[in-house]
């Protein structure tokens, strides 16, 4: 797989609180993620995209063992427009490679 960049992003679980999004090992501390221009969106719409992000941790967690069990299993064929190129794409990018 080549050089892996290191994962530097904050580690979960996230929490919504308020607005914005915050890593639980961090309580007290700054946010990870906000949405600007909130006042512009509806509060449902701003609820939903906060949620979606604060769940990001998990999605990695779960694509990156889903990565793994596919390069395990030398998965090498498209399953409902899945593989194993895609999936490790997606790690790349949440990881900043290119």
């Amino acid at each position: 797989m080549g050089d892996v960049k290191k994962e530097r992003f904050t580690p979960g679980p996230w929490f919504y609180e308020d607005g914005c999004v915050f890593a639980e090992c961090d309580k007290c501390g700054d946010a990870v993620a906000g949405i600007g221009n909130a006042m512009f969106r509806k509060k449902d719409e701003e609820v939903a995209n906060m949620r979606l992000i604060a769940q990001a941790p998990e999605m990695y967690a779960l694509i990156k063992k889903l990565h793994k069990m596919m390069n395990e299993m030398k998965w090498s064929f498209d399953s409902c427009g899945v593989n194993r190129k895609k999936v490790e794409t997606v790690l790349k990018k949440a990881r900043g490679e290119r």
